[in-house]
């Protein structure tokens, strides 16, 4: 879905893609404006319905990037969850001096396993 123009400060007018809101499915648009008496100009994604938005952004851009990250489906999390299992028993069954050093190890796989994958 291509959201209508969005008008930049300099006068370009960009058309940003945003994904419908994550709660309730309407479109979502980009809100441009200073705080107090700063020359900054900050935007934020905002849905057309909710008052869900992004926390605010230097750049219109930023502010759509930020809006279209979603969270992980529960299965998706489910399956990488056993995934996780599974390597930690097939390689680190009780093979550990401390509670720490386990933890450690735990915690390499569960970083590796849910970084930056869908």
């Amino acid at each position: 879905m291509t959201n209508p123009p969005v008008a930049q400060p300099d006068g370009v007018v960009e058309a940003l893609k945003l994904l419908p809101c994550p709660f309730c499915g309407r479109p979502a648009g980009i809100d441009e404006f200073v705080i107090d008496d700063d020359p900054q100009r900050w935007y934020s994604a905002t849905c057309v319905i909710c008052p869900v938005k992004t926390y605010d952004q230097q750049t219109p851009e930023e502010a759509a990037r930020v809006w279209n990250i979603r969270a992980t489906s529960a299965d998706s999390v489910a399956e990488k969850a056993q995934r996780v299992a599974e390597k930690w028993m097939n390689t680190h069954h009780g093979s550990f001096e401390t509670n720490a050093a386990r933890e450690a190890a735990l915690a390499a796989i569960i970083t590796t396993e849910f970084q930056a994958k869908p």
